[in-house]
Formats: C-alpha cells, sequence, structure tokens
C-alpha cells in the first residue's frame, strides 16, 4: 500500500496528473484518498513561503478540485466528516506527553526545542484535559451525525411505505421500511451512548486520575473564583501549598508505584478532612494547592496538624511540608500562591 499510494498520489481524477497520467478509478483508491488529505494538510500547514491557510481557504480549494483533481466521492468524505479530521489532527499534532523521567526535549531543535522546554515546566495534565474536550466534542459530533441519519432514514421508511402501497405487492416497499426504522432506532441508540461518552468526558477531564483531585487548570479557576467570593463578602481565606518529602528518592528506591500510592495517601489525607466548600488541586507532579474559607492561618494550621498525624499512621510512609499563606485585600491568585510556595519552602529549612 505504501508503495501505491507513493507512486500514484500526484495523479489526478481528470488524468492531467503524473507520473503515469492515470485517470479516475484506474487511480488506486489508496492514492486517491492520499491526494486529497496530502493537499488538505499541506494547505493547513505553514510553508516556507507562506502561512497556513484557514480552514475555510482550505475546503475553498480542495472542493474547486473535486472532479478535476480529486476524486468527488473523495472530496465528498472529507467534508461530512470534517469536524472528526480537524480534531484528530489537533490531537496527533499536540505535543507529546514524556514518560516518567523522560526529557521531552530529547527529539526537539530549534524553536521546536524552546517550545517544548515550556511544556516541561507546565502542568502536562492540561494537555491531556485538552484531548479531553477534544474527544468529547468529536463524540458529540458524531452523535450529531447519527442523529441526522436516523432522520434520513425515517423519511426513507416513509417513501418505502408509499412504493409498497403503490406497486401493491405489500413485499419490498414494506420490508424495507421495517429496515430503515431498524436502522434508524439504532442510529438513535448510538448516538445517545454517543452524547452520554461525551458527556462523562466533560465531567472527569478536570479530575486528576491518580490523586482524585483537580488538575491544575480547573481547580485554579475554582480558586480564583472562591477568592473573589471571599473578598466580597469579606471573609478570610488562607491557601495552603503542600509539597510532598522526598517523592523522587521514593521513586527511585522503592519504585513508582510507591511514589503514586504516597501521592494518593496526601491527596486522600487532605480531602477527608475536606468541606464541600474547600478545595483541592494537584498543580505539579509532587504539589497541592489547597484552599480553605473562612479560615485565619492559626485555624488552618490546626487543620494541617490533624492530617499530618493521619497521614503518619499511612503504609505508605507519606510526609509533607505545609506553607500558608492568608488572602489580603486585592491580592492575585498568582501572588497569593507564590506567598504560599515561599512559606512552604520557609517551612522545609526548618
Amino acid at each position: 500500500m505504501a508503495a501505491a499510494i507513493a507512486l500514484t498520489h500526484h495523479e489526478r481524477w481528470d488524468g492531467d496528473g503524473y507520473p503515469r497520467g492515470l485517470k479516475g478509478e484506474q487511480i488506486p483508491l489508496e492514492g486517491r484518498v492520499a491526494a486529497v488529505a496530502d493537499v488538505f494538510d499541506a494547505l493547513l500547514s505553514d510553508r516556507a513561503y507562506r502561512q497556513a491557510m484557514s480552514v475555510d481557504d482550505a475546503i475553498v480549494i480542495v472542493r474547486d478540485g473535486r472532479g478535476t483533481h480529486f476524486d468527488p466521492q473523495i472530496v465528498d468524505v472529507l467534508l461530512e466528516n470534517l469536524d472528526e479530521i480537524l480534531a484528530f489532527r489537533m490531537i496527533v499534532e499536540a505535543p507529546r506527553i514524556p514518560r516518567e523521567g523522560e526529557s521531552i526535549q530529547a527529539h526537539a531543535s530549534g524553536d521546536d526545542a524552546l517550545d517544548y522546554a515550556a511544556i516541561e515546566h507546565a502542568n502536562l495534565d492540561d494537555l491531556s484535559s485538552s484531548q479531553a474536550v477534544i474527544s468529547a466534542t468529536v463524540r458529540d459530533a458524531a452523535a450529531e451525525r447519527r442523529d441526522r441519519a436516523a432522520e434520513g432514514r425515517d423519511l426513507a421508511a416513509q417513501v418505502r411505505d408509499r412504493e409498497g402501497d403503490e406497486d401493491g405487492n405489500g413485499s419490498t416497499g414494506p420490508n424495507g421500511a421495517s429496515r430503515d426504522r431498524r436502522e434508524a432506532a439504532a442510529d438513535r441508540r448510538q448516538a445517545a451512548r454517543d452524547r452520554e461518552s461525551a458527556s462523562h468526558e466533560l465531567a472527569y477531564e478536570g479530575i486528576d486520575a491518580l490523586t482524585g483531585v483537580m488538575r491544575r487548570r480547573v481547580g485554579l479557576a475554582a480558586i480564583q473564583c472562591e477568592m473573589d467570593r471571599c473578598e466580597r463578602v469579606g471573609e478570610p481565606l488562607v491557601l495552603a501549598f503542600v509539597d510532598t518529602v522526598g517523592l523522587k528518592a521514593i521513586n527511585d528506591t522503592r519504585g513508582h508505584t510507591a511514589g503514586d500510592r504516597v501521592l494518593q495517601d496526601i491527596a486522600g489525607c487532605i480531602s477527608d478532612d475536606l468541606r464541600s466548600y474547600d478545595l483541592v488541586t494537584r498543580v505539579g507532579g509532587d504539589e497541592f494547592v489547597c484552599s480553605f474559607s473562612p479560615q485565619t492561618v492559626p485555624q488552618a494550621k490546626v487543620r494541617y496538624r490533624e492530617i499530618s498525624a493521619r497521614l503518619a499512621e499511612r503504609a505508605s510512609g507519606a510526609q509533607m511540608t505545609v506553607g500558608l499563606a492568608e488572602q489580603q485585600p486585592g491580592d492575585s491568585l498568582e501572588g497569593l500562591v507564590d506567598r504560599a510556595d515561599q512559606a512552604m519552602l520557609g517551612a522545609r529549612r526548618r
């Protein structure tokens, strides 16, 4: 197949391509598909001589080539499945999430190395979170298409009903209509399943799979909302920056399963102490940020002593260092997190 694609993807539907001047269905199917995919991808990509085109402009060019440059049916399939194709393209082009201990810069150079360096210091869970949103969007689009297909099958069934009545044989028309209705019902059931899956993916895209607490992007947004509320009503709020003690050493000596258990125990002990309006989020590999309101620093210290005591009873041997900072008028989220982080570093040095 690879050889056929390489040899024929520059052929044209009207016979004006190369190298052999094949025409129409003389061109292998894989070559016809690759011709459309190659041009569409190239139009959406940056080149040395031009910037990437918009999707709308690329579609105009591909549509103009329908029946001349490209197989009309392949173009129609592209346009009918455009949402899924664009979503898949986004996922493929997203930076690969590295394995534990692997440098993401290992295969990057030039400008890409700068981008990868920034990603390496970011919370990589946010990338997979974005992919969950993309996946949910694709599922929802698939559900819409299945609903439209079901409507089409219903219309076809009505036509078959009339044909059966008109030809008087009572067989082909009604039998075909029955089949259309069964397939329409199946489309609607699958559409419902697609929507349910999309709903679940969106519901869980903000949850850290390992610890069960919120991921960075979603969690920090929730903490910002709580800070705004506390400032508006005049309630105190304390932010805690929690660092896992010795996680790298645990991973290196006892294995990553043991390290995962340590993170789960810390998140579990904190979460067990939470009230419904307290918030906890994993902001890094071994770091958590929590907000407590209405609380002052002395009150939060008591709570964290209790959490630490429960943590000491866990078999994993997990330990944590905590820094606390109380919200002041006009505080930004970034500033409050930084003060709590500095308090944590001070506690670690003591």
